[in-house]
């Protein structure tokens, strides 16, 4: 958890390197009326020794269970997935996240195994893409 403001703009410049250096990385998710609702998109790790795409989301509590996660994921997997067609994507989800895993399987996931991160994190892996209608991803909204 963050606890400072030096910390967020670190993580800030982390992602913006992401889409300079990787041409992909997190994109602002907002409302209608432009307000924050949360984080969406996806970036380059290696998960032994493959190098797979990894689905990140993160929405505020008041954005969760709106369907706005299912929406940005759709678009972020969509816009990956013409870019980097051979690349697997992968979701990688703590096991006590039911609600990520949820939408990980919705959007055409299937659970595979321990990620062996260190983390504890559960591997969920892309076998198909929901199709929405397609959107441009600009890095810099």
């Amino acid at each position: 958890m963050m606890t400072s403001r030096a910390e967020a703009d670190a993580l800030c410049e982390a992602w913006r390197l992401h889409w300079e250096k990787d041409g992909v990385g997190y994109c602002l998710v907002t409302d209608h009326d432009d307000q924050p609702l949360g984080f969406c998109g996806v970036r380059f790790v290696e998960l032994g020794s493959e190098a797979v795409l990894n689905l990140y989301y993160r929405f505020a509590p008041s954005a969760q269970g709106r369907g706005f996660a299912f929406e940005a994921a759709q678009a972020v997997l969509e816009w990956a997935r013409d870019r980097h067609p051979s690349v697997p994507i992968v979701a990688m989800i703590d096991p006590k996240n039911e609600p990520s895993a949820r939408l990980a399987l919705k959007l055409g996931f299937r659970l595979g195994g321990a990620c062996g991160d260190g983390g504890g994190h559960v591997e969920y892996r892309l076998n198909k893409i929901a199709r929405s209608s397609a959107r441009s991803m600009d890095p810099h909204l």
